[in-house]
């Protein structure tokens, strides 16, 4: 709301979505906003809320509540360092304020006492088992040495073998208790046989019951080869997996990156590396597809790192010299209240840029060359670029969608936090000249014409 055409959008935005809902008979909870900066007359604020306490069914004067000394100011007390959104002093005093409003009883007087103590979810599913009755050979992993593993958007998964575990113990025990008892029949079935007299019904009777548990110790020892033959998946008690941490499988924007290029992209000889010998014009996608190419302009996979960052949705891959000012970019987001997600693909191999080259929807070069890179000739190939996204802390995207078509859509107020936060971290990083999520790394220092706070200059931003 930060002039008065969009605050007319979002006020008829407003009325419109609660109108909707209580047309279907819901209730309307109003929340006040806060006064921040970019409304310096603090108008359009109290116009929100004025229209907010009319429309609503209950109205939650938070902006108002911290606000005590009625300054039009947030309290220092209950801003975040991003001076925009409340901290956690803030979220309780709006906690408090629902609790009242909506619920009608005091934050002090609520209490959950269901007689048992709160389990997280994921915890109830790692928790290591107890049984009941203790069986013999029936043992499990500790939780802290359960295997995880990655996909490629950065979620985190544990795998729990309790189930396999518990029934690979119950085998074994009934292997053991079969085999006792065997022994046992074929002991009483000679037992009997010795003092038969040489009675040839009680001699058969014998051998039969000699026969018969012989048998049954057979059928158990190959129980599992039988088994694994007619079917393996019989067998084969996959883990359970349990998703940890979620990650943000973001798209490769398209991007052009003519003019950026960044050839000093390592500190080590045997990563550096040279422009390729084709152009825009003289790379062959036939070719490439045939595998006519060796790979230029690009560093190999065993001079970049792949690794997670506080602050973070998802993993980094980039050049080591880049990672500790990567995890400092993350650490600042937390600090003023964001999280930031990394594109899908932070470094690009040749075959990643060669497919994005040749599969874009530009089918003219000169014209797919102002949104898509030449293969060879982007720093993502070198390792020292990182796509960056906005999202608020409870992973909110305030980025969704961006592109180089619609850029210019997303809030001011986010496209310079972006930037503040990585210039903040390492003055070596720069932003791309004409995307507002692109963010390269220059070892030698970035340069204070590509560190732009807001709009950048080649975005087409007015």
């Amino acid at each position: 709301m930060t002039s008065q055409k969009n605050f007319e959008k979002y006020q008829n935005t407003m009325k419109t979505i609660i109108q909707e809902a209580k047309d279907q008979n819901m209730k309307v909870v109003g929340v006040s906003a806060q006064h921040y900066s970019k409304d310096p007359k603090k108008t359009l604020i109290r116009k929100n809320n004025a229209t907010l306490k009319s429309l609503a069914d209950i109205y939650i004067p938070f902006g108002e509540s911290i606000d005590t000394d009625n300054n039009d100011k947030v309290d220092k007390a209950y801003i975040s360092k991003d001076g925009i959104h409340a901290n956690a002093a803030g979220n309780k005093v709006l906690s408090d304020l629902i609790l009242k409003e909506v619920f009608k009883k005091a934050a002090a007087t609520v209490t959950v006492d269901t007689g048992v103590p709160f389990i997280n979810e994921v915890d109830l599913l790692l928790a290591k088992p107890t049984t009941k009755i203790a069986i013999p050979g029936v043992s499990f992993t500790e939780a802290d040495k359960l295997k995880k593993t990655e996909d490629d958007s950065g979620s985190v998964y544990v795998h729990s073998p309790y189930l396999g575990e518990y029934i690979s113990g119950i085998y074994q025990f009934l292997m053991a208790a079969i085999g006792i008892i065997a022994v046992v029949m074929i002991m009483n079935a000679g037992l009997k046989m010795v003092l038969s007299g040489g009675n040839s019904e009680k001699v058969n009777e014998a051998k039969t019951k000699i026969f018969r548990a012989v048998v049954s110790i057979a059928i158990m020892a190959l129980s599992y080869t039988i088994l694994y033959t007619l079917n393996p998946e019989l067998v084969n008690f996959r883990n359970v997996r349990v998703l940890l941490i979620q990650g943000e499988d973001l798209p490769d924007p398209e991007e052009n990156e003519a003019g950026s290029l960044i050839y000093e992209s390592s500190s080590r000889p045997e990563c550096k590396v040279e422009p390729p010998s084709w152009t825009r014009t003289t790379f062959d996608c036939q070719k490439w597809k045939a595998g006519g190419y060796e790979p230029e302009g690009v560093v190999p996979t065993t001079c970049v790192v792949t690794y997670r960052c506080p602050g973070f949705i998802n993993r980094i891959t980039s050049i080591p010299e880049m990672k500790d000012a990567v995890c400092k970019a993350g650490e600042l987001a937390e600090e003023r209240g964001y999280r930031l997600a990394a594109g899908k693909t932070t470094y690009r191999p040749f075959e990643k840029q060669a497919e994005n080259w040749c599969e874009s929807k530009y089918k003219n070069v000169v014209v797919r060359s102002k949104f898509v890179a030449v293969p060879g000739k982007s720093n993502h190939g070198l390792g020292i670029a990182i796509d960056a996204y906005l999202y608020t802390h409870d992973k909110k995207p305030l980025m969704r969608g961006v592109k180089s078509s619609n850029q210019c859509s997303v809030d001011l107020e986010h496209v310079e936090a972006l930037a503040k936060i990585f210039y903040d971290a390492d003055p070596r990083f720069e932003r791309l000249s004409s995307e507002i999520w692109h963010f390269n790394f220059r070892l030698s220092g970035g340069k204070a014409a590509n560190r732009t706070l807001g709009y950048p200059p080649a975005a087409g931003c007015k």
